[in-house]
């Protein structure tokens, strides 16, 4: 099953179904390559777009759901700024709000660090979260309780570099700094200790499209390799993936090095005294107690 990529337009898709399966399916196909770095979402239908590119799509909705109502016919539309003014406003308004929060002498930080440093800490930025580990990528796909719609979580692994090749030998007169997907591993900052404990890098896309799209409409991947691969993830693998994660030191407690993810880890606790309970029930689980002649 391994080399059974479906390939699609804009990525190749595998679906897995053990934890053996994804060791050898990463270890197969990217692990001796720096270039890759990897997403987890929770669903496997959820597009790669940012947080603040997702809450700008729900306000044009709803702006145009308004400019189409027979209100607008009385009371006016309403004209939207475009997308960069209403994105430099909104970090104006975090860098504001940050003052006295930072310590004392807090160094000045570029655009991207400030950017960086909202996103670990819940703001809305353009920038969209990427690990160079898979194991602390799949946590992230897996540790919300949610239970995905398509029945599937994803572990994302894109290759940048590749990306931009592809880019600039098809379209020799693209500005890669402007007009391409840009890897961004330089946004680093004293206060911000998740990106490291998370080896977290990010991306940034032109004009808040989703990377699907992006590579839809700008490159062709005729006679090349893919450049974006979905491992889809089926719900029900969740608990026994994240006791593997945890066994290899990979949780809350240690990706998040602060108060919230203590109390995150020991909400993990909580929730397994059920799950761990119901899983020596299996017959899978007692036959393997009998199968190394083990009691409890």
């Amino acid at each position: 099953m391994y080399n059974k990529w479906v390939v699609k337009n804009e990525f190749a898709e595998m679906r897995i179904k053990t934890w053996d399966d994804l060791i050898h399916c990463l270890e197969t196909n990217f692990l001796d390559w720096s270039e890759f770095i990897y997403r987890g979402q929770s669903d496997s239908d959820w597009l790669l777009r940012s947080k603040f590119d997702r809450d700008y799509e729900e306000i044009i909705s709803g702006i145009e759901e308004y400019n189409s109502s027979e209100v607008s016919k009385i009371k006016g539309k309403i004209r939207l700024e475009e997308r960069s003014s209403i994105l430099n406003q909104h970090l104006l308004k975090f860098k504001k709000n940050t003052v006295g929060r930072r310590g004392v002498s807090p160094k000045e930080l570029t655009e991207l660090e400030w950017f960086g440093l909202g996103q670990h800490f819940g703001l809305s930025t353009p920038l969209l979260d990427w690990s160079t580990s898979p194991y602390v990528s799949l946590y992230f796909s897996l540790i919300n309780k949610y239970k995905s719609k398509s029945g599937f979580h994803a572990l994302w692994v894109f290759s940048p570099v590749s990306f931009q090749d592809i880019h600039i030998n098809q379209n020799h007169n693209v500005d890669l700094e402007n007009q391409s997907i840009k890897l961004i591993n330089n946004a680093l900052c004293e206060e911000n200790q998740r990106v490291v404990s998370q080896s977290g890098v990010f991306t940034l896309t032109p004009n808040g499209e989703d990377i699907e799209s992006y590579i839809t409409n700008n490159i062709s991947l005729a006679g090349f390799a893919p450049v974006l691969y979905k491992i889809m993830i089926p719900n029900e693998c969740r608990d026994d993936f994240l006791r593997h994660l945890e066994a290899m030191n990979i949780h809350s407690g240690t990706l998040f090095p602060d108060l919230i993810g203590a109390a995150d880890f020991a909400n993990r606790d909580l929730e397994k005294v059920k799950t761990l309970l119901l899983r020596r029930k299996t017959d899978s689980f007692e036959e393997r107690l009998l199968s190394v002649n083990l009691c409890h």
